[in-house]
């Protein structure tokens, strides 16, 4: 698994047996780290996907704090997980 998708409202779950009738008001990707073995590939198919999802809906790609996600969001992100990386092969050595 390289992230999972949630329904933004509770109980976060998708009814697949009426799915001609939903609507929501938004989708939460989500991805665990550590998690999957290339994390930073997990990354950038996460952000892929939350953008294609987004253009088809027409919706927005927001951050976890609710804000337009930024280029700048995107290298602090990608940062993080080099740092993780890095933590995680020193701790292994």
């Amino acid at each position: 698994i390289q992230f999972s998708l949630a329904n933004l409202i509770q109980p976060g779950v998708f009814d697949i047996d009426n799915t001609a009738f939903f609507h929501t008001n938004g989708h939460v990707f989500l991805l665990t780290l550590p998690g999957p073995q290339d994390m930073m590939k997990a990354f950038d198919y996460i952000h892929e996907t939350a953008h294609a999802v987004a253009r088809n809906l027409e919706g927005e790609v927001l951050d976890e704090s609710s804000s337009v996600l930024t280029k700048q969001t995107l290298d602090h992100c990608r940062q993080q997980i080099r740092d993780l990386e890095r933590r995680m092969l020193a701790k292994a050595r």
